[in-house]
């Protein structure tokens, strides 16, 4: 059995989904668990099929920067240029 003190170094994410958003919050969390954090990090990553079966796996045709508005700008071009350094 655990104690507190060791209980409260451990922490598990579980994140539902591979599509390019799964993967990268898991992707930059076990990045964030290997910086010398003082607690363990574990991620889990659950995938109903395969990663990037669905949509993230047939949409990088539709990958554009340009479109949309300035409310989601950021997410365009922050999204493209992240899809493409991930790949």
């Amino acid at each position: 059995m655990q104690d507190k003190d060791q209980m409260e170094k451990e922490e598990h994410v579980v994140i539902v989904g591979g599509g390019i958003a799964g993967v990268s919050a898991a992707y930059y969390l076990m990045k964030e668990g290997d910086s010398g954090r003082e607690s363990r990090l574990s991620v889990t990553l659950v995938e109903r099929e395969a990663i990037a079966c669905a949509a993230s796996g047939k949409a990088g045709g539709f990958l554009a920067r340009e479109w949309g508005n300035a409310v989601t700008d950021y997410l365009h071009h922050g999204g493209y240029d992240e899809y493409e350094r991930l790949a």
